[in-house]
């Protein structure tokens, strides 16, 4: 699986498909591991537009990527749900407490570039 990929302002934008599952959600884990690696200096948004189905592997690949990132001093927010199913998961899971959600990538990015100039 490669997902894809883009920068705004110093943020690496992933967009996740549709389906967050058990059968996808381990190789997701592996790419944005591998990309946290690569793009060492970035903060990361992703890009919740098209999901349409998150299960709880789904959910642990968000609180395993807050962990990574936060122990690296670096940040990852999510953006652009759409699906109110996708949303209601978050919301009973807590997620939205942990997680930063903003409705538009660049409001996410506006964000990040915020704590940016606080450092």
């Amino acid at each position: 699986m490669t997902l894809e990929t883009r920068m705004i302002e110093n943020c690496v934008v992933v967009t996740l498909p549709d389906q967050i599952d058990m059968l996808f959600s381990a190789a997701i884990e592996r790419e944005l591991q591998s990309l946290f690696q690569k793009k060492n200096a970035s903060n990361f948004i992703l890009d919740l537009s098209n999901v349409t189905l998150i299960s709880s592997s789904g959910l642990r690949i968000f609180i395993t990527a807050k962990r990574k990132l936060r122990s690296m001093n670096r940040e990852i927010v999510l953006c652009g749900i759409k699906d109110e199913s996708v949303s209601e998961t978050l919301r009973v899971s807590n997620l939205k407490d942990i997680l930063m959600v903003f409705p538009t990538e660049t409001d996410a990015a506006e964000y990040l570039a915020g704590l940016d100039d606080q450092a």
